[in-house]
């Protein structure tokens, strides 16, 4: 869309403009003014030196691109009075001296700018620089020749700058600076609290959490927007990480970098009745918050710029049976603006001796930015670029996974001690060209690994692909996040950036050396590649830790009944320094009675775990009730999602009132955060889904339940669950009462339509 006057901005070039030229004003002998006219009619001055706009002719019409705004008036105290301010009440991070605050606007040219103040030219104006270019438009020939895309000129970003050690500060990263040394100046005379709470802190430990999902805001959003959320939306370490967790530590004279502890508990479950047996392994290491330091990073960002990421967060790209749904009036903002803001901000935490590379994919792959050293790149800059790049193509992540490899495959020698070989992968996971095959991509990112080349994936969008970033995100060194927008993404990173990308333990395998088995484990994502005696867990990441506790800090095991005489449990893992260790425990069998929890932590690791499985199997069952095929019609690619509406049939309303007392308890005993899932069962437990119009009977209503709860079948086995003598009966009573609601598949067996099973899911 073609710019006009009102979009001139002083001190900020103008992508592009249409004037036509009226007269030639009087200026200077080096400067030369023009009066035009734009494409609306407002009337303004087009000015330069003078060789580079004499060439311009009297009534005719050429496109500016890349003019300079002006206002001779222009004060900047008046325009960004706020950041003034703001400047004034804090000192330097750096040295305490003052700061300053400078507006991000490109210096004009002298000479122009005297010229149009001598004629008293008020308000915006444009000027020709040695930026911009002209083209001059006629009836004839309006043809636009194909070129290469080229990068417009960038005016300065806004900043505060220290008057006396000229530290520069983007104006976005002021709040973040002072966070980390800098200080409010009316805040001075609590030096002494501050300097004691630094103290405090540094005897504590850090804890660990295991890799895979850490966070289960793709489930919640899903709920919280009236969509019924992936299988895999809902795992239980992304859960746990929602926790802190009293881990049972007891260190000892423990010297390894790592070291498990271990708490039993027996309890009832509040829905069968049934008695259970479980066990908590802590994860605690030997690291002080104050020795922590992480690895020199070599980082590759690669950043999905396919069509999907243009979407907004709250909707999704491929609705209705594989038809992208068009967006008329965006109601949030966009993944893609999301996640360049989300990249930009993380490139903040980089140091000078980090290495940083951009690689950009849609249906191709682009190397945007070689990998090299931070200290040696204007990072203000590629943040600008960055924030520039738009959505558009399709989806070939595989593509933008191994070009990522390729450009780290120099640096997989370095020591794993000393270095961190990292991907950290913004995309929607909605690959549909190229590799798409859950074992290619996840075969891909596994070899990556065993060379020392580690992948962080950050979900965007409500649509974004759980099963896939579940897969991958089980990897070694492999961690998955989810963000709704940049801000929720500086908040993590500011707290947790550091422990992100340091993973410090990898293949934990504890063995059970006694009478019993492992029946179910919670808050591992390597969960099923665990088995009878053994549990497995690929990576662990350090974890802050909070009065002791430690977020996500535990995995729960249920037992497979109750151990009958002592057992031993055996540890071992490898540290990231190559080291392989060991632990070997003697626990007694349970003697107590339900309700027995050894810690607060295994109680919470308990509730929480019986809370997701609930979930997860309503989730199932809904999800398992259409499993239709369409013969013709547009198909997605495997990882492209549909949205479904949410619905909760009667008989789990009931056991979430029951798990939601239960957890009710829970949060009243131990831990009052546990309240946000008492709130999310409401959220289920009070919806109605829209009920489909139709004009039924009691009775067809109730022979299509049986139907949908049979479904295939057949008229003779209707027959009997309807009571009736014959397979003609239903025959006859389905095209009479229930034409439409159900159809034969190609081996006559019968099956609801969606109608059918939405109609009888929502029936109390």
């Amino acid at each position: 869309m073609v710019s006009t006057k009102s979009d001139i901005t002083h001190g900020q070039y103008l992508a592009e403009i249409e004037v036509s030229i009226l007269n030639r004003a009087d200026s200077p002998s080096d400067v030369a003014l023009f009066e035009v006219e734009d494409t609306n009619g407002d009337q303004f001055v087009v000015g330069g030196v003078a060789d580079r706009v004499n060439s311009l002719a009297i009534e005719e019409t050429y496109r500016i691109e890349h003019g300079l705004g002006i206002d001779v008036g222009f004060d900047a105290q008046e325009a960004f009075p706020d950041q003034f301010k703001k400047a004034a009440s804090h000192d330097c991070p750096e040295c305490g001296s003052e700061l300053t605050f400078e507006p991000g606007v490109e210096s004009v040219p002298n000479p122009v700018g005297r010229a149009l103040d001598q004629q008293g030219r008020n308000g915006l104006h444009l000027v020709i620089t040695e930026e911009s270019e002209l083209q001059r438009l006629s009836d004839r020939d309006d043809w636009r020749p194909f070129r290469e895309s080229k990068r417009g000129p960038r005016t300065p970003p806004n900043q505060y700058r220290c008057t006396e050690c000229s530290l520069s500060i983007p104006e976005g990263e002021l709040d973040r600076y002072l966070a980390h040394g800098g200080r409010p100046v009316d805040e001075h005379a609590d030096d002494a609290a501050a300097v004691e709470s630094v103290m405090n802190n540094a005897s504590e430990s850090l804890g660990m959490a295991t890799g895979g999902a850490k966070d289960v805001d793709n489930f919640r959003d899903n709920i919280s927007e009236g969509y019924l959320p992936g299988e895999d939306a809902l795992s239980t370490e992304g859960l746990f990480y929602d926790y802190y967790f009293d881990t049972g530590d007891n260190r000892d004279d423990k010297d390894s970098l790592f070291y498990p502890s271990y708490r039993t508990a027996v309890t009832n479950h509040p829905l069968t009745d049934r008695t259970e047996h479980y066990l908590t392994v802590g994860l605690n290491s030997t690291i002080g918050v104050e020795d922590f330091e992480r690895r020199q990073l070599n980082l590759v960002a690669v950043l999905d710029v396919s069509g999907s990421m243009g979407s907004q967060f709250d909707q999704y790209y491929y609705d209705e049976s594989g038809q992208r749904r068009s967006v008329d009036s965006p109601s949030s903002e966009t993944k893609m603006a999301a996640a360049t803001d989300s990249l930009a901000a993380l490139t903040t935490h980089l140091e000078p001796d980090d290495r940083f590379g951009v690689v950009l994919y849609n249906s191709q792959d682009h190397i945007a930015k070689p990998l090299s050293l931070v200290g040696e790149t204007d990072m203000d800059a590629i943040r600008g670029h960055i924030r520039d790049v738009t959505a558009g193509g399709g989806t070939n992540m595989s593509a933008g996974l191994e070009t990522a490899i390729d450009l780290l495959g120099e640096h997989e020698a370095a020591d794993a001690t000393q270095v961190e070989n990292r991907i950290v992968f913004l995309t929607d996971m909605m690959p549909n060209t190229g590799a798409t095959g859950r074992n290619t991509i996840t075969a891909t990112v596994e070899e990556a690994a065993t060379r020392g080349i580690h992948t962080t994936f950050i979900g965007m969008g409500l649509d974004e692909n759980p099963d896939l970033a579940e897969s991958l995100s089980k990897i070694r060194g492999a961690n998955h996040y989810f963000v709704h927008s940049d801000t929720e993404f500086k908040q993590r990173l500011d707290d947790e950036f550091e422990y992100m990308v340091t993973p410090l333990v990898f293949d934990l395998q504890l063995e059970l050396d006694g009478d019993v088995d492992i029946d179910a484990i919670y808050g591992s994502p390597n969960a099923d590649r665990s088995a009878g005696k053994i549990m497995s867990v690929s990576t662990l990441f350090p974890s802050p830790t909070t009065d002791g506790k430690t977020r996500g800090g535990v995995i729960l095991l249920r037992l497979d009944g109750s151990p009958s005489e002592a057992m031993d449990l055996v540890a071992s893992w490898e540290e990231i320094d190559g080291t392989i260790e060991s632990d070997r425990v003697h626990i007694s069998a349970d003697a107590e009675s339900p309700e027995y929890f050894e810690t607060s932590g295994i109680k919470k690791a308990v509730c929480l775990a019986r809370y997701a499985s609930t979930l997860q199997d309503w989730i199932t069952a809904v999800r398992s009730t259409d499993d239709w095929i369409p013969m013709d019609g547009q198909r997605q690619g495997q990882w492209e999602r549909d949205s479904e509406p949410l619905h909760v049939p009667g008989q789990y309303r009931e056991k979430f009132r029951t798990i939601q007392a239960y957890i009710d308890e829970t949060a009243d005993d131990i831990d009052d955060e546990l309240r946000q899932e008492v709130s999310l069962l409401d959220t289920l437990i009070e919806h109605q889904s829209q009920r489909p119009e139709h004009d039924l009977s009691e009775q067809a209503v109730d022979r299509l339940g049986d139907l949908v709860e049979l479904a295939p079948t057949s008229n003779g086995e209707l027959a009997e669950a309807w009571g009736v003598k014959t397979g003609a009966e239903v025959h006859a009573y389905l095209e009479s009462e229930l034409e439409g609601y159900y159809r034969r598949d190609e081996n006559h067996m019968l099956r609801p339509t969606e109608d059918a099973i939405a109609l009888v899911q929502i029936q109390p």
